[in-house]
């Protein structure tokens, strides 16, 4: 999703946006900092980061983050959705095939982004809800590495298609498992280890 469809961090855009508001300090701003650079070398034990980030969006009103994910995507997501995945997008589509993403990325963000461009499905992390508010804990399975083939399984067997039959847009390595199962898979502003895998795979590469 990040620099595949959109131009920037998805993450990042949102929790500006939850600390203007109050909800969340800049400690937090840094924490995804940090770990957004692990996330790039590949070294991000995604599931630990999640639950302890997570424990601090506990208690916070899932109506007002839906309010505030409109907001967001509207002054800071569809101006940077770049035009050539706008572009793939609708080819994929006029070629007769569903659009679905699969993200780790803020739940209500990629659920609208998916909308905008005519998504059939948008596989995310889903968050746990206890009497309208964030429990603090996620529903598995978390779509980061690994976890997005698990969803993407469950989404083919809905359509009633195999991998083979697919494609898949990625920028990081960390979508390598899911790259390596697709017929059609395509490198996105790779970074550098998925730029190497690439080479190494024949897979083709792209700049957006």
């Amino acid at each position: 999703m990040d620099h595949t469809i959109v131009n920037g961090s998805t993450g990042f855009f949102y929790m500006r946006r939850m600390v203007t508001r109050g909800w969340l300090s800049r400690r937090h701003i840094a924490f995804a900092a940090y770990y957004m650079g692990r996330h790039a070398t590949g070294t991000l034990a995604a599931e630990r980061v999640a639950r302890e980030g997570l424990e601090g969006l506990a208690g916070l009103d899932h109506e007002e983050l839906m309010e505030l994910a409109h907001e967001c995507f509207e002054l800071d997501i569809r101006p940077r959705i770049y035009p050539q995945a706008r572009e793939a997008a609708a080819r994929e589509q006029q070629a007769g095939r569903a659009l679905v993403l699969v993200s780790a990325g803020p739940p209500g963000i990629i659920r609208l982004i998916g909308q905008e461009l005519g998504a059939a499905d948008s596989l995310v992390t889903d968050l746990e809800l206890a009497r309208g508010k964030l429990s603090g804990r996620m529903i598995p399975p978390m779509t980061y590495g690994e976890g997005k083939v698990t969803a993407a399984r469950m989404s083919l067997r809905r359509f009633g298609c195999a991998f083979g039959d697919c494609s898949f847009y990625a920028d990081s390595i960390s979508d390598s498992p899911l790259l390596q199962q697709v017929g059609a898979p395509f490198c996105i502003n790779p970074d550098v280890r998925l730029r190497r895998a690439a080479a190494a795979r024949s897979w083709p590469v792209m700049r957006w």
